[in-house]
């Protein structure tokens, strides 16, 4: 729907790791994401994000396929957005706060080549607000808590117009960005 979507949202494991990733045996367009809006959403978003876990690792994972089964468009997202979702994300005084107890990673993009497809082709993994083609202005500040090791980073060949981004916007994305990002390595 195009009505604006706010409100906190906050997801704990305090037993072990949380994973969100696109299904590798699935064909282009999966996604996962926590925040407001999705794939294609028009209408502005706000509301502070806290993914938390003390004892274990936090690993979003955007399309990490090692074949060409037209794995593509897919993300994982942790911020308010989404691919395609042209809008206003996040607000001044919003805050996207990550804490592990382990590591922190956000991966993205594939590993094999036909020439014409790539594994992973428009894949992304981002934290922040936005998205691949989400232009428009989004704002709020993101702070990072590892006590393991910090990882952003696209896979193998990883697909044309494939990334991996922490802080706001995205490929293809226009507009204001705005707020503090701190990372914390223990």
């Amino acid at each position: 729907s195009d009505a604006i979507k706010s409100g906190a949202i906050s997801v704990t494991s305090n037993q072990g790791d949380i994973l969100f990733g696109t299904d590798a045996t699935r064909t282009g367009r999966s996604a996962v994401q926590i925040g407001h809006g999705g794939r294609g959403a028009s209408a502005g978003t706000s509301g502070s994000i806290t993914v938390s876990a003390p004892n274990g690792a936090i690993r979003f994972h955007g399309v990490l396929a090692n074949d060409d089964n037209n794995h593509r468009e897919g993300y994982a997202h942790l911020g308010h957005g989404g691919r395609d979702a042209v809008a206003t994300h996040g607000s001044a005084g919003d805050l996207i706060d990550v804490d592990a107890g382990g590591d922190i990673e956000f991966l993205a993009g594939g590993s094999v080549s036909d020439g014409q497809n790539v594994a992973g082709r428009e894949a992304y993994a981002q934290l922040g607000h936005g998205g691949y083609d989400a232009s428009g202005d989004h704002a709020g500040d993101i702070e990072i808590d590892a006590g393991g090791n910090i990882l952003f980073d696209t896979r193998g060949a990883s697909g044309d117009r494939s990334y991996v981004h922490l802080g706001h916007g995205g490929y293809l994305t226009s507009g204001s960005m705005s707020g503090a990002i701190r990372v914390n390595q223990n």
